[in-house]
């Protein structure tokens, strides 16, 4: 019998942290994937945490995982053609990203998003004035 895991985080990077933070805080077993070299990937996704498995992206293991699994979180900088992706499409599996990620958890919020090459920063601490001072 395999273990059961609806999430899989494609990616190790800071969206990919994101995720995996969001998951675990609501104590949610999730696979995280990426290079498999694990030792790439940092302390973030050490071994030793219960809610989390870490597997290489060309490890056969992640197919006793693949049935039970619904998402996948793809990090922003994984195509849409990598080989897991095209996997999930082909079964019919949901490919999010990280802000998806969260909305199925606080659809009721809501949402600004900040785009754009320059300024992100800026913006957001602009937006965040705002909002703290129209309140």
């Amino acid at each position: 019998m395999s273990e059961k895991f609806i999430y899989a985080i494609l990616g190790p990077g800071v969206s990919g942290k994101g995720a995996r933070n969001l998951l675990q805080s609501k104590d949610i077993r999730h696979l995280a994937i990426g290079p498999d070299n694990l030792k790439e990937w940092g302390s973030d996704f050490s071994a030793g945490n219960e809610s989390l498995v870490c597997i290489g992206e060309n490890d056969s293991g992640i197919d006793k995982y693949f049935d039970g699994l619904k998402y996948l979180v793809l990090s922003p900088g994984i195509p849409r053609s990598h080989p897991l992706v095209e996997k999930f499409i082909k079964a019919k599996k949901e490919v999010i990203n990280e802000i998806d990620l969260a909305y199925l958890f606080n659809s009721s919020g809501t949402y600004i998003g900040v785009t754009g090459t320059y300024g992100k920063p800026t913006t957001v601490t602009l937006i965040d004035h705002i909002l703290k001072t129209a309140n």
